[in-house]
């Protein structure tokens, strides 16, 4: 099952990604070219669903160009704690 479909399972959201969990940038959250007007909101939405609406909050978001790939790298807060996210943006951005 990719990240997607557990997401959907989970949470009842489809969301047009595929690939990992995001937590580094080998294990990428892959968002889709479907997205290409709404993709933050996709990122948003995504960390919205591990950590719960209003329980953290985005510290940092920066643009990572390697290879011809673009990944948005996302530092959010939970309690206290900084938490990486990656997600390759190549087919929206």
């Amino acid at each position: 099952m990719h990240i997607g479909e557990q997401i959907y399972k989970e949470h009842n959201i489809k969301l047009p990604i595929q690939g990992g969990y995001g937590s580094t940038i080998q294990t990428c959250v892959v968002i889709l070219a479907e997205a290409k007007y709404y993709f933050i909101e996709v990122q948003d939405t995504y960390i919205d669903c591990w950590w719960g609406k209003g329980n953290w909050k985005k510290v940092r978001q920066s643009l990572i160009i390697d290879n011809d790939k673009k990944y948005d790298k996302i530092i959010i807060d939970v309690s206290g704690a900084p938490i990486e996210y990656y997600f390759d943006i190549t087919k929206c951005y």
